[in-house]
């Protein structure tokens, strides 16, 4: 299983008419695409909530599968600045983007859990 998603990361994209390499992102509207979806959104979801956003904003974030939706009792304008602040997070230094090792070391560094597997990765 592992082996088939290291696999579907590297997938090229056909843009007119040629298989190019991708250099970030996920493909899009794959059979597994909700599952790396869902490893970012629960990271995601996880500090919108230990920084207490649902009381200080007025705001909760509902999922399903692997969409989000942020619903505002007060003012969307905060609640949305803070949701980008989380999602759109600076990679670390020397990093060009986030990679599923990275999430699982963060996770373990924000206490949510003890240690992540590389059998997990």
């Amino acid at each position: 299983m592992l082996r088939l998603i290291k696999q579907s990361l590297k997938v090229g994209v056909v843009h007119q008419g040629k298989v190019e390499p991708r250099r970030m992102g996920v493909p899009q509207g794959s059979p597994i695409s909700p599952l790396y979806s869902n490893i970012y959104l629960n990271l995601l979801d996880r500090v919108w909530h230990s920084r207490n956003y649902p009381e200080k904003l007025g705001a909760t974030l509902h999922r399903y599968a692997d969409d989000v939706i942020l619903v505002c009792r007060r003012s969307a304008v905060q609640a949305l600045a803070a949701f980008k602040a989380i999602a759109c997070s600076e990679t670390p230094t020397g990093k060009g983007n986030w990679t599923l090792q990275m999430l699982a070391d963060k996770m373990v560094e924000l206490n949510y859990v003890e240690q992540v597997s590389t059998e997990t990765i």
